[in-house]
């Protein structure tokens, strides 16, 4: 029985499963490393769930902005461009700046034919810039410009950050699995946030 358990072939989801294992170990730590667990956060979600980019991005309390806090995926010249981006709460909101539309209480996507190009830093934060022209054939294809917002939320339902997922490396919206996958670990990232607070 116990060589089974540790030696028998593991599928998709156990791999998915001993990633939030890794993730809820950082709870044990007194003084939980919080960068050190959203870069894990990112890598997880960039590796075993095939998505072409993730970025983390957090509210930062000194001045009340959101920025990018971890990256995976990224060419080096778009991870730089994430870093120099700010965000102001209310172009997160429904009516705000940006289009999108939600497809569960915590999650938003975004469709690049919805939106204005970006422009300034933004623009260089494609990762595949070259692809902007590929135009959408099928309402499943994923293209450069779409992304998902996962929200990370505190007391009272406070955006405190997101987790964003740039498409797949099949070239498809990732499937609605993926994006409860993806809502977990923003529940595990709030939580150890509002630990990490609590010390």
């Amino acid at each position: 029985m116990k060589f089974d358990y540790t030696h028998g072939l593991r599928d998709h989801t156990q791999k998915n499963l001993e990633g939030v294992q890794t993730l809820l170990s950082h709870f044990q730590d007194p003084h939980i490393d919080i960068d050190k667990l959203l870069d894990e956060a990112a890598t997880l979600i960039w590796r075993q769930f095939g998505i072409d980019n993730v970025a983390i991005g957090l509210k930062d309390p000194k001045d009340g902005q959101y920025r990018y806090k971890a990256m995976a995926g990224f060419r080096p010249d778009a991870l730089e461009a994430h870093k120099k981006i700010t965000y102001k709460k209310e172009q997160f909101l429904e009516d705000g700046e940006f289009h999108g539309f939600a497809i569960s209480k915590y999650t938003r996507i975004y469709l690049t034919e919805d939106n204005r190009p970006m422009e300034g830093v933004e623009k260089d934060s494609y990762n595949r810039p070259a692809l902007l022209t590929i135009r959408r054939t099928d309402s499943t294809d994923s293209l450069e410009g779409d992304y998902i917002d996962v929200g990370i939320y505190g007391p009272g339902e406070e955006l405190v950050g997101w987790i964003e997922i740039s498409g797949t490396r099949t070239m498809k919206l990732p499937d609605v699995t993926t994006i409860r996958w993806v809502e977990v670990m923003a529940s595990i990232v709030a939580a150890a946030l509002m630990c990490s607070k609590a010390h």
